[in-house]
């Protein structure tokens, strides 16, 4: 192996057994990631609502409003290139599969940017060579997008069916364009 020791950098904090790593940013990446939540609600409406899969909210407000981090082009609300070259965008999520196992964690370093760290506890501790898939648990902050995507806890209870099911979609359709009206009055 050519590994070797050094004690002067500084890379993990490894405390009460667990190590974590920095996978990196997850956003902003540039200025215009920065949006008001009004415009960014619109252009999250007009592309399916894909923008909101890959977009959090921030407590800092501009101008009085709420504003929101996007790392989805404006033309195409699909992940700017420069987000794509960020590790953390492809980092999955363990939804409410008790099966899976959390092994990201999320903070943030300021009021809006946030970083993706990776944590294996002694219970998963890996061997070299082991591959895992990194998983993080966005909780209920994410609960309107498996929703969309068919594998929230109401798609079922509340909807009557996934997204592939024409009258659930369509009465989630319906709850979402009512918020999209509540926003424009």
């Amino acid at each position: 192996s050519d590994y070797v020791e050094d004690k002067t950098l500084v890379f993990s904090s490894e405390k009460h057994g667990l190590g974590m790593l920095e996978l990196g940013r997850y956003g902003p990446h540039r200025p215009i990631d920065v949006k008001d939540n009004l415009h960014f609600n619109f252009k999250s409406f007009i592309f399916n609502f894909e923008p909101s899969e890959w977009s959090y909210e921030v407590e800092e407000q501009r101008l009085g409003r709420d504003q929101a981090i996007d790392i989805t082009d404006d033309a195409t609300g699909e992940i700017h290139s420069l987000a794509r070259q960020s590790t953390p965008i492809y980092v999955n999520e363990v939804g409410h599969n008790k099966k899976l196992h959390c092994n990201v964690d999320i903070r943030r370093n300021n009021e809006c940017s946030v970083y993706y760290y990776v944590f294996i506890d002694k219970d998963h501790a890996m061997k070299a060579g082991d591959e895992v898939e990194l998983l993080v648990d966005y909780r209920d902050a994410y609960e309107d997008t498996r929703e969309r995507k068919g594998y929230g806890k109401h798609n079922n209870e509340v909807y009557g069916g996934d997204y592939d099911d024409a009258a659930a979609r369509l009465k989630r359709n319906f709850v979402d364009r009512e918020m999209v009206q509540l926003d424009i009055t």
